[in-house]
């Protein structure tokens, strides 16, 4: 499925035509006098270069105005320079369109104007765009629910080692979304944007080798995985290291360990918040009133901390 595009196409086709005929004359108006002295040199230079065609030149001036660097923040200059660059043929340029259509920033805020340009850089190979088109088709966001379309999407984005989009395409084959249920090739994808530090890649990494989904148990493996994410506030890596500790499996056998895991995990109010409750809830019937009182103590400590170090 495409995006709709014969309203956007005209409309493309007419602003680029305005800009070949205009984008000359407005780009020798444009002067750097709003920016501060030091930054006066740097400006002068991107325009010098712009108005040769330089697309590059035209993105950074775009970010100097969106980031307010050596100038105000002004989302509407940063934009117009961001479109001459994208109709250059610049990509981060396009990209940049999309996000200010999403967000409303110069520009009125349009989700379908914005998921067109998302399309475009999508098309031009950006990572980012492909992810976040994958995203719409696969949540029905701005367009009806696709989930081939968003595999399709997940596959170029994750080949270019984007760890969302590894996440999310495991995420397919973990539940035969868009086809067989594979869960060694979700195992795969998961560990790789494990690696890169995909937080809920490494709860499901944490996961898969405790129970020997699409990999073989390790729980030394699952421990480690399990804390990455525990320690970066994710319940699904908490609630294993519960498990883990509840066990002893990688690890000693310690209740109050177990039960300060599945308490964090449980005030999250999350999908896995219940089933935290439940084991916590089984923890404390093996437990002595001053175990309890200590993991309960622990935990508020571990929250304090951030999760660091817990």
């Amino acid at each position: 499925m495409e995006f709709p595009s014969t309203v956007y196409a005209m409309g493309l086709f007419l602003y680029s035509v305005t800009l070949s005929t205009a984008a000359n004359a407005d780009i020798e108006s444009q002067s750097c006098v709003d920016f501060a002295a030091e930054y006066q040199e740097h400006c002068l230079n991107l325009l010098g270069k712009a108005r040769d065609g330089d697309t590059n030149a035209e993105f950074e001036l775009g970010l100097l105005y969106f980031e307010g660097t050596g100038t105000a923040t002004d989302y509407g200059k940063a934009t117009e320079w961001f479109m001459r660059s994208a109709e250059n043929g610049n990509v981060d340029a396009t990209l940049s369109i999309a996000f200010a259509y999403a967000n409303g920033l110069g520009v009125s805020k349009d989700q379908s104007i914005a998921l067109q340009w998302f399309e475009r850089a999508a098309k031009q190979g950006h990572p980012d765009a492909q992810h976040i088109l994958g995203k719409s088709f696969s949540d029905g966001r701005g367009v009806e629910q696709d989930l081939q379309a968003a595999k399709r999407w997940f596959e170029l984005a994750a080949i270019q080692n984007h760890p969302d989009a590894q996440y999310e395409l495991g995420i397919i084959y973990a539940n035969g979304y868009a086809g067989k249920q594979d869960f060694s090739k979700a195992s795969k994808l998961f560990l790789r944007a494990a690696e890169q530090g995909q937080v809920n890649a490494q709860a499901k990494m944490g996961l898969y080798y405790y129970l020997g989904m699409g990999v073989d148990k390790n729980f030394s493996a699952s421990q480690k995985w399990a804390r990455k994410a525990a320690e970066q506030g994710n319940s699904e890596g908490q609630l294993v290291l519960g498990e883990l500790h509840f066990k002893g499996l990688g690890t000693l056998n310690d209740y109050v360990a177990a039960h300060m895991w599945y308490n964090l995990a449980s005030a999250q109010n999350d999908h896995v918040a219940q089933t935290a409750i439940e084991f916590r809830e089984n923890t404390e019937g093996l437990m002595t009133k001053e175990q309890i009182a200590e993991a309960q103590k622990l935990a508020r400590e571990c929250l304090a901390r951030n999760y660091k170090d817990c």
